[in-house]
């Protein structure tokens, strides 16, 4: 809650004055008003009081006139330096009066009474409690002439009157005011203000948050999977950097480098593709809603939400916090507190004593803002196809909310220490209670509604250090209960929260993990995009110009798929293609195990299935090849794959050094097809025996480009490319893997870093 609940108030820094010397009075400050005019009215009589009596001493005055001058002057400078403290704070003049004035003080005490009550108001019952002098009680006679030392002090009790009427009217309905009281106890409780201060710090002039969250375990089994976010933003240079990682079981299966300056939003999945997609920031919604690629798509969408959303990440957390501020403190200038007196009260089993203050929302207050939330969060949705209008939601709440809240508030040394409010009106009924001390937060709160209810509990330990403990719900006979334990360091700078939880139910963990959540204003560092790599406007691109985006990093989508199918999570739920060891046919016709009479060489009855090489005494076996790549014949000797549109023909095979004299003699004798009198052959590009460094170690490669034209076909010439990569498996053996590129197809435009995972270690296994 801010500070903003007195509004309307008199403002104390004001240097104007209305007729009678004060300070102008301002609407809603009634206590203060009532005051001020009472303590005006009874001044005036107190003045005529003094100018009745002034004929007595009037001469007096004249003759000892220079006396009497010096001494007011030197009584009043003692009264400007010897203030009283006041109301919790606040200074007022008059505490050591000279001993003249404590003997008038003696006789008119009713004049200059008893200190204030607690909320500014006179006491119209006899004495009063502001100094002011009761219209129902005459005025004393002076039966002899005043000394000098009176009139002063009848100077200084005037002084007083004004500065008590000043203090009333300005400060008496801030310092008194319950619901300011009630107000400033809770921001202490929580001590919201340091945590501010860091959060302001960074929105305003930069900083760095981060958090990894780390998944141990789902219902028992394993998962070992985490997500780190980090993110650096610097409003004054207008740019922003972040990353996330999301890791599964040891693998990285997605990383994104993100960036923002004032003008485009850029986001590049690492390993995927090479470069950024972009958008705009200001006018995101439009453009997204005018994207060629998304038009025919959002044709029939309601896109209401969105047509006005722009992302400008220098602002956007301002206007969010300023808008959660305004619901509540809208709510808040709507409820009323009320002084409810001295209480005992148990605290966390510990009683004490507190101060009592009834807070109280109206029920069209509580009604008004949740449907005003509600209808914000069904903004995007035609209700009237859910039968449904907004009326109709409003009278909902309304029947479910029985009366106003009212809540009962207790405060200790200026802090919230407990807090009960219950109803049983209207179709739910709840009861709540909170204890809170340094030791301890704990609190229930029930809801019941039809027969069902609902209980939630919360006991945490040590809540202002290093909090611990649970959260548990209870609903229907069945329990949930989050478990946690956390560490926090913090510094002017830098604030980390380490947090440990566990969730079970009815007993049995269903998630394990940690949350590691980090806030420093010192690194501001944020670079922005990488202005050398390749863009993708996302909201301007043509479906061609997607398809050409695809293509360009078609290798390392393929690649990032085939990362997805093997991993071990998320294998299992997707599907990881062939399981070589159990394929055991193609088709119904073929199933060549059961194939007896085919002939009597044993070696047939693998015909087709095989994934192993074999040469000597080494054996090899083939796991797997390029996405989009799948397998087709098999045996000992050699294993081949091939896609759907036959773009593409590998074949594996595994040699030793009884036919190659080295790995560049088995790169260097990759086949090629010369011409003939089927075709001619024109050889375009060629290249032998490159050395790679693939996976620490040496990969050798030959290329060659040719153009075929057919002699006597009416066929087009056709362009093809060969490559074969060898891989030294173990000493003295050859895993060599032909690669034959056909024309038409996205394989067409491969490079050659991008081809030898054809003999990466994730393709073979050394049996």
């Amino acid at each position: 809650m801010d500070n903003n609940f007195n509004n309307g108030n008199f403002n104390p820094n004001q240097n104007q004055f209305n007729d009678y010397g004060q300070p102008p009075i301002q609407p809603g400050v009634d206590q203060s008003q009532q005051f001020a005019q009472q303590s005006f009215d009874q001044s005036q009589q107190f003045v005529q009081q003094a100018a009745d009596q002034g004929q007595q001493f009037a001469q007096q005055a004249a003759d000892q006139g220079q006396q009497f001058a010096q001494q007011a002057a030197d009584q009043g400078q003692q009264f400007a330096q010897q203030p009283q403290n006041f109301g919790g704070g606040f200074n007022l003049a008059g505490q050591d009066m000279s001993q003249q004035f404590a003997q008038i003080n003696q006789q008119n005490q009713q004049q200059f009474g008893a200190a204030p009550n607690n909320f500014g108001a006179p006491n119209m019952n006899g004495m009063n409690n502001m100094g002011n002098i009761p219209n129902n009680v005459p005025p004393t006679k002076v039966k002899k002439s005043m000394s000098k030392g009176a009139i002063a002090g009848i100077i200084g009790g005037i002084a007083a009157v004004i500065a008590l009427i000043v203090c009333g009217i300005i400060f008496l309905p801030k310092i008194f005011d319950p619901k300011k009281k009630v107000e400033d106890a809770f921001e202490k409780s929580f001590e919201t203000d340091k945590n501010s201060e860091l959060v302001e710090s960074v929105q305003k002039n930069g900083g760095e948050t981060s958090f990894t969250l780390n998944i141990d375990s789902v219902m028992g089994q394993k998962i070992d999977s985490s997500i780190d976010y980090d993110m650096i933003i610097n409003p004054q240079s207008k740019l922003l950097n972040y990353d996330m990682t999301l890791n599964v079981m040891g693998d990285d299966i997605l990383k994104i480098n993100g960036a923002a300056n004032e003008e485009n939003t850029y986001i590049q999945l690492e390993d995927i593709i090479d470069g950024y997609v972009i958008f705009p920031n200001k006018g995101f919604g439009q453009a997204l809603i005018n994207a060629p690629l998304l038009k025919d798509y959002l044709a029939d969408t309601d896109v209401s939400s969105i047509e006005n959303l722009d992302l400008n990440y220098f602002e956007i957390i301002e206007s969010v916090e300023t808008e959660g501020d305004t619901i509540f403190d809208e709510i808040w200038d709507q409820s009323t507190v009320k002084s409810k007196g001295n209480q005992s009260v148990t605290v966390n089993g510990n009683s004490i004593k507190a101060k009592q203050y009834e807070v109280t929302i109206p029920r069209d207050v509580v009604v008004d803002k949740i449907d005003e939330v509600v209808q914000q969060a069904l903004a995007s949705y035609d209700l009237s196809s859910m039968g449904l209008s907004s009326s109709d939601i409003k009278n909902t709440i309304s029947t479910l909310i029985g009366g106003d809240l009212v809540a009962q508030v207790y405060i200790a040394d200026k802090k919230v220490v407990r807090i009960d409010c219950s109803n049983t009106a209207g179709i739910i009924s709840y009861n709540l209670w909170i204890d809170y001390d340094d030791t301890a937060l704990t609190g229930e709160l029930k809801l019941s509604a039809g027969g069902t209810s609902v209980s939630i509990k919360i006991d945490v330990k040590d809540p202002n250090g290093n909090p611990n403990g649970s959260i548990t719900l209870d609903a229907a006979g069945e329990t949930a209960a989050v478990n946690f334990s956390s560490t926090v360091t913090e510094s002017s700078d830098e604030k980390k929260v380490d947090l440990k939880f566990d969730v079970n139910y009815d007993g049995e963990s269903m998630l394990e993990g940690s949350l590691l959540v980090g806030v420093n204003s010192k690194n501001t560092n944020a670079t922005g995009p990488d202005t050398s790599l390749k863009t993708y406007d996302i909201t301007k691109m043509s479906e061609d110009e997607a398809m050409q985006m695809v293509e360009d990093n078609y290798y390392q989508i393929n690649e990032w798929a085939t990362k997805l199918t093997q991993n071990e999570l998320i294998g299992s739920l997707i599907g990881s293609g062939y399981d070589y060891d159990d394929y055991d046919d193609f088709d119904d016709y073929d199933d060549y195990d059961d194939y007896d009479d085919y002939d009597d060489d044993d070696d047939n009855d693998n015909y087709g299935k095989e994934t192993v090489l074999e040469t000597g005494d080494q054996k090899v076996e083939i796991l797997g090849c390029l996405d989009g790549v799948e397998f087709s014949y098999g045996s000992s000797y050699f294993i081949d794959y091939e896609d759907d549109d036959y773009t593409i023909y590998v074949e594996y095979e595994l040699e030793d050094d009884y036919w190659y004299d080295s790995i560049t003699d088995a790169a260097e004798e990759m086949y090629v097809p010369e011409s003939n009198d089927y075709a001619e052959i024109e050889v375009i590009d060629e290249s032998y025996a490159n050395s790679m460094d693939f996976e620490d170690t040496q990969i050798m490669w030959s290329m060659s480009h040719i153009k075929r034209s057919y002699i006597d076909y009416d066929w087009d010439p056709e362009e093809l490319t060969y490559y074969r990569f060898v891989r030294e498996v173990t000493p003295g053996y050859y895993l060599i893997a032909d690669i034959t590129l056909y024309p038409d197809g996205t394989w067409f435009t491969a490079k050659p870093e991008d081809l030898a995972q054809v003999v990466s270690s994730k393709c073979f296994e050394v049996k």
